[in-house]
C-alpha cells in the first residue's frame, strides 16, 4: 500500500502561511469594500440635499440661506438621516463581526494545517 506523497516541511509550512496570508487579505478587503459603500449612500443623500438646497437658495435670491446652507445642511442631515446613520453604525458593527469570525477560521485553519505539517510521518495526527 502506498502512502500519501510527504510534502516538505517548508513548503508545507509555506503554504499554510500563504493560505492565511491570502484569506486574512480576502477578508480585509471585503469589510473595507463593504464600509466603502455604506458610507457612499449617506453620503449621496446628503450631497444630493446639499445641491438641492443651494440651488434653491440661488434661485430665490435668498443670499441669507445660501450663507448658512453649510450649519443648515449638517444640522437638517443629523436629524433626518439619524437612521441612516445608525445603520451605518451597525452595518460596521455586523462587517466588523464577520471580519472576526473570518479571521478566527482562517487562524484555526492555520494551526491545523501547521500542526499537520509539524506531525512526525508515520503518526496518527490525532493523538488516535
Amino acid at each position: 500500500m502506498h502512502d500519501a506523497p510527504v510534502t516538505p516541511l517548508p513548503v508545507a509550512l509555506a503554504t499554510a502561511n500563504t493560505a492565511l496570508a491570502l484569506r486574512t487579505f480576502a477578508l480585509l478587503q471585503q469589510a473595507g469594500r463593504e464600509a466603502w459603500e455604506r458610507r457612499l449612500r449617506l453620503l449621496s443623500d446628503t450631497e444630493e440635499d446639499a445641491v438641492s438646497q443651494v440651488g434653491h437658495a440661488a434661485n430665490t435670491g435668498d443670499w441669507q440661506a445660501l450663507g448658512t446652507w453649510p450649519a443648515d445642511l449638517l444640522w437638517r442631515g443629523t436629524q433626518r438621516n439619524l437612521e441612516a446613520w445608525r445603520t451605518l453604525v451597525q452595518g460596521g458593527l455586523a462587517s466588523q463581526t464577520e471580519l472576526a469570525q473570518g479571521l478566527r477560521e482562517a487562524w484555526a485553519q492555520w494551526q491545523k494545517s501547521t500542526a499537520e505539517a509539524l506531525a512526525p510521518q508515520g503518526r496518527p495526527k490525532d493523538g488516535a
